[in-house]
């Protein structure tokens, strides 16, 4: 399994279990992914810490009256099977869904790559 799809596992089953806090391998794209999150609002925060001399990512998860701010998280592309967007693609997406995309210009939320006017990998969609 990848890295990716380990974090988005764990955060996904600390959030079916109501829990306040993730903990996460490190890594820097785990990180550019949770600051789109965070920006978008899913989580609260995050922190790099140590634990036996190996990096973790500390994640404090959101919620709105006892429902998680993350009613689902999906892996989109994975390692044997890449999913590219274009920037026509992603203009496409209507509703409430956020689509992480991994750009030329770094990692970012499919708006911020419309209007960087940039596509790239899909990491995952969260609504």
């Amino acid at each position: 399994m990848s890295l990716i799809a380990d974090s988005i596992a764990r955060i996904k089953n600390r959030y079916m279990r109501q829990h306040k806090d993730v903990e996460l391998k490190y890594s820097s794209k785990i990180v550019n992914i949770l600051k789109c999150l965070k920006t978008d609002g899913y989580i609260y925060d995050y922190k790099v810490d140590s634990k036996d001399n190996l990096p973790i990512i500390i994640v404090n998860l959101k919620y709105h009256h006892k429902k998680s701010a993350i009613q689902e998280i999906k892996i989109v592309s994975k390692p044997g099977c890449r999913i590219y967007r274009n920037v026509d693609q992603l203009e496409k997406i209507k509703g409430y869904e956020t689509y992480v995309v991994s750009t030329p210009k770094g990692v970012m939320n499919h708006r911020d790559a419309i209007k960087n006017n940039v596509g790239g990998e899909v990491f995952c969609k969260v609504f």
